[in-house]
């Protein structure tokens, strides 16, 4: 928000610092429950990883940074609703706030960044342990993996050069001239974010869809991947709140700006959270499912299982799998066989998940 012309400040209402009209708690509420939600999938992912299975992999790790840069986000808004005017009528905002609401607002963008790249790059990452090496899976998470990570660099050096010097951007009386236009760079960003949304949940869909499986795992399936929907919407409301708001005030000097842009922090917030909660879901399944298969009973993958290419052999169908001869990760043996059985055609989703779970068992 800038200081507007003198005859659009004669045009609002008397300013009301001692008891403005505010958007209520909502915001604070909507933030630490979710904060709170998303933490702790974080913690039982890891306990998973760190405790259960002993080993974490690079996709972890990654989802643990995009935590960290979801926190600051999370803060950031908390900051920016409760103490720097963005829940209250743009004419109620101190003038000393002005600034600091940019100022908070440019960090918050900054960060935002960087927790939704890093979360969609610890996807990707898992999708690395199905793919197997040199099939179009495999290509296709890499090359979806480089789209996302340029985008992050992309959009950062741009908001950070819109303004020239860029303290422009939150001095309250520094003209337009040394500024683009806001807009067009967020509209850009959210709308790459949602394409890149989109593609990383159903980039593996293909792939598993083709598997042979019972209706109950056909189900549990769709319900796992189905959670990638809602980072989806959650994406495409913020995008639409970004345009709508940074139009009208593109088009309208005294457009209330900090009033609109309440939806914009929610979303913003409700986004971040949602890609860590989503992300961390197949991870933390592994607490409740106990190793047991459809119907109670334990099942061993056959002939449909290989390696994920480290053994540098063609594939070889109709065969049993030998684990010892790469001496790989006996997670990766199993996730690698959603390749060969799509091919293939044989074996089932309850064997895929059950010989997760006695990997897990082994390695305890």
């Amino acid at each position: 928000m800038r200081i507007p012309p003198a005859e659009v400040l004669l045009s609002w209402p008397r300013p009301n610092y001692t008891d403005p009209v505010k958007r209520g708690p909502s915001l604070l509420i909507i933030e630490i429950v979710f904060l709170g939600i998303a933490l702790t999938c974080l913690g039982l992912r890891m306990y998973v990883r760190l405790v259960k299975i002993r080993r974490a992999w690079w996709d972890d790790w990654l989802m643990v940074a995009a935590s960290m840069f979801c926190t600051a986000v999370i803060v950031c808004v908390i900051l920016a609703g409760e103490l720097y005017g963005w829940n209250v009528h743009v004419w109620d905002v101190r003038l000393p706030e002005v600034s600091k609401s940019r100022q908070v607002s440019m960090a918050a963008q900054t960060l935002f960044l960087f927790a939704s790249g890093l979360s969609k790059l610890s996807i990707l990452s898992s999708y690395l342990r199905i793919a197997a090496p040199g099939t179009w899976f495999w290509r296709l998470t890499w090359v979806t993996g480089a789209v996302v990570f340029a985008l992050i660099w992309i959009f950062l050096i741009v908001l950070w050069t819109q303004c020239a010097p860029i303290w422009h951007y939150w001095t309250p009386f520094a003209g337009w001239g040394n500024c683009i236009a806001e807009w067009p760079p967020l509209a850009g960003q959210g709308i790459t974010t949602v394409l890149t949304d989109v593609a990383v949940y159903c980039l593996p869909m293909p792939t598993l869809f083709r598997l042979r499986m019972p209706l109950t795992q056909r189900v549990s399936l769709a319900v796992l991947f189905g959670l990638g929907l809602v980072v989806v919407i959650a994406s495409v409301a913020r995008t639409y709140w970004v345009l709508y708001v940074e139009i009208n005030y593109a088009n309208d000097a005294g457009y209330d700006v900090t009033w609109d842009s309440y939806n914009i922090w929610i979303w913003t917030a409700l986004e971040a959270n949602l890609a860590v909660i989503c992300g961390c879901a197949p991870a933390i399944r592994r607490l409740f499912t106990g190793g047991e298969g459809a119907g109670g009973s334990r099942f061993r993958v056959g002939s449909s299982v290989r390696t994920i290419g480290s053994c540098g052999k063609k594939r070889r169908r109709n065969r049993v799998a030998r684990e010892s001869a790469c001496q790989g990760d006996a997670e990766d043996l199993q996730l690698a066989s959603l390749e060969t059985q799509h091919t293939t055609n044989q074996g089932s989703m309850a064997e895929l998940v059950v010989v997760e779970e006695e990997a897990d068992t082994q390695r305890s």
